[in-house]
């Protein structure tokens, strides 16, 4: 199945996030890859930030979540009932200013270094092949 077009404003947004990230954090290591229904950018091999049509997701402190949901414009990131702790997702039209979108994202560079990397998928099937016959 061909993938989707990108708009012409998310590709804008993309852009926004790339120059971003370049200018925050010059010397990270940053890969981009279509995620989750947008376009995702890896900081040193874990999730930093989103790119959606109508939101930014931002992987931040999970200690400032609380905090970070108070503002205008965000929701909760959730996995089915479960409420993903650290990654909030910003309405694009609460990001008035620049400065409003940097603190978005130097908030999402600050947590990086403290983020755990997810396990590679080959890692994960292998360590669930592994512990199969395990489970009574």
């Amino acid at each position: 199945m061909a993938a989707r077009p990108i708009d012409p404003h998310t590709l804008q947004r993309i852009d926004a996030v790339r120059d971003a990230l370049l200018a925050c954090a010059p010397s990270a290591e940053v890969e981009e890859k279509p995620l989750f229904g947008g376009y995702a950018f890896m900081v040193n091999g874990k999730l930093c930030l989103g790119v959606g049509e109508d939101e930014l997701l931002c992987r931040i402190h999970p200690e400032q979540h609380d905090a970070a949901l108070e503002r205008p414009g965000t929701r909760e990131m959730r996995h089915g009932q479960r409420v993903m702790r650290g990654y909030v997702f910003v309405e694009w039209t609460s990001l008035q200013t620049k400065a409003q979108f940097q603190t978005w994202i130097e908030q999402a560079l600050a947590y990086n270094p403290l983020a755990k990397a997810a396990p590679r998928r080959r890692a994960r099937q292998q360590a669930g092949q592994r512990t199969k016959g395990l489970r009574a």
